[in-house]
């Protein structure tokens, strides 16, 4: 799994790729996506091009990769090479926008900063993907109780997950201070609609039905959801749920 190794300097990347052949695109093409990438995700060979990276579902069932970088790394170059011989491809206008040095200020809250937020990306995108290359069905089954019944409640998701987590070889390998750092984690919020188990909940299920303007009601402020209404979502985000820009 990719090593944490945030940085202060660290430029933010946002490409969006998707397997080059695939026309008619459904949510397949996703996780079809994410599995032809394990191979490179999980090589030593990215360690030394990037400095971090976090992936999503995307518009037109694409993948969102954002990727981490400085001066003294050829991420960008490196990574053109190896989707085009994936044969991926990058398909909106965004992917030709510089790389920023954005600082995450909106998560300078409660003590937390941009670099605790970037480690947690990391953390979370290693589980994400070890989940969903173990179970699929049952890891986007495990997001879509969270996000319907353990957020709106209030109730710590540390429980939740970690039952889970405790099978995968990689939560395991890590020190009991990363375990602590991955679970606390879970439980900050940082607006009034989202919190960090969000980037789980839309690499995973994928989507996030909080960010669909008709469902605003239901999840902010966040509230126990009706049972009638819980189901109803429930069934759409483990089903093949709209895609939205997950912002």
């Amino acid at each position: 799994m990719f090593p944490l190794k945030a940085k202060t300097d660290d430029l933010r990347v946002v490409w969006c790729i998707r397997p080059s052949e695939q026309k008619n695109r459904m949510i397949d093409t996703y996780f079809e996506g994410i599995s032809r990438l394990s191979s490179l995700l999980y090589s030593d060979a990215l360690h030394d091009h990037l400095n971090g990276f976090h992936l999503s579902l995307w518009i037109e069932d694409g993948i969102r990769f954002t990727f981490f970088v400085n001066d003294g790394l050829d991420g960008e170059d490196f990574l053109e090479d190896q989707f085009q011989n994936l044969n991926f491809e990058r398909y909106l206008p965004r992917d030709d926008e510089p790389p920023t040095p954005e600082r995450y200020t909106q998560y300078l809250t409660k003590g937390k900063t941009y670099i605790q937020f970037r480690r947690f990306l990391q953390l979370i995108t290693n589980i994400g993907l070890e989940s969903i290359n173990w179970d699929q069905a049952q890891s986007r089954k495990l997001a879509a109780e969270y996000r319907l019944d353990i957020g709106p409640s209030g109730q710590s998701a540390k429980p939740h997950f970690q039952g889970w987590y405790n099978n995968l070889s990689y939560y395991n390998s890590l020190t009991s201070d990363l375990k602590e750092e991955l679970l606390e984690g879970l439980d900050f919020w940082f607006t009034s609609t989202m919190d960090w188990a969000h980037m789980f909940v839309t690499m995973v299920l994928p989507g996030d039905i909080v960010n669909l303007q008709e469902n605003s009601a239901w999840f902010n402020p966040r509230k126990p959801i009706p049972q009638w209404k819980r189901d109803r979502f429930y069934d759409s985000i483990t089903g093949y749920p709209n895609i939205v820009d997950n912002k």
